[in-house]
């Protein structure tokens, strides 16, 4: 039989040096095997990376700052608006439509009640625009990561310190802090993994706030982190109710 050239099937970009694997019979009399694997002048303990290449979109979505790196970018540009393989959300049943909007008019009714009491007498309006899109999340989609209570109470409230400390460096230049405490408190919701995207209305509502609230503007962090205790209460209680459905999924 003719020697076969092994090396031609190999890719050209990956050349291996040397594969130990050893067995070991000690373990309930199967076999344990190691293997020291030493890819381009790399070693490589995992077994599984052997013969692991990128798929075409993750060299798609790598980056590459030549100038033909750049060109590729464009080029590419067309084929990344065609979208990826995830289907589009499907139309719920209609009693979970239905026990998702009552569930969210029970928390804005909650709020709404509350800032009927309270800001007459202590100037704490609860009800923010912000809080309509986070109850779309808590009631409609509450397997989302972006939904849980780690990510609404703490991308809220990040948010809004986020903002009025933004509106309270820049009070002369509002069209700039609308801009800059939004993107920050993006950014700081990612750094603690809390994003939450109402929390990017709150900030914006709370860095273009004219004239400033109380307390040099942080009573409005107080309003947003009681208002979305009240919301997540209604949350918990509402959506473990139905028999189908469990929030959260993680605190």
């Amino acid at each position: 039989m003719a020697d076969i050239d092994r090396s031609a099937s190999a890719p050209p970009d990956v050349s291996v040096h040397s594969i130990q694997i050893t067995a070991d019979s000690s373990h309930h009399g199967g076999s344990h095997f190691n293997s020291d694997v030493n890819i381009d002048g790399r070693n490589r303990h995992d077994p599984l990376e052997l013969g692991v290449f990128p798929r075409p979109d993750d060299e798609i979505n790598k980056t590459d700052t030549s100038s033909g790196g750049v060109w590729n970018s464009f080029k590419s540009f067309p084929y990344k608006l065609k979208g990826g393989q995830d289907t589009p959300l499907t139309i719920p049943s209609a009693c979970d439509i239905f026990w998702s909007g009552l569930g969210a008019f029970c928390g804005i009714l909650l709020l709404s009640g509350l800032t009927q009491w309270l800001e007459p007498a202590y100037n704490l309006p609860l009800l923010y625009a912000s809080f309509g899109a986070s109850a779309v999340l808590v009631f409609g989609v509450i397997s989302s990561p972006l939904a849980q209570p780690r990510n609404f109470i703490g991308g809220q409230v990040l948010s809004a310190v986020v903002g009025c400390a933004i509106r309270l460096a820049l009070q002369d230049v509002l069209w700039v802090s609308a801009a800059l405490g939004m993107s920050l408190a993006l950014v700081v919701m990612m750094l603690t993994k809390t994003v939450h995207p109402p929390g990017g209305a709150t900030a914006l509502i709370a860095a273009t706030a004219n004239p400033l609230r109380p307390w040099q503007g942080f009573q409005f962090v107080v309003c947003i982190g009681i208002g979305s205790v009240g919301m997540l209460l209604v949350a918990l209680v509402f959506n473990n109710l139905h028999l189908r459905k469990r929030y959260p999924m993680f605190w």
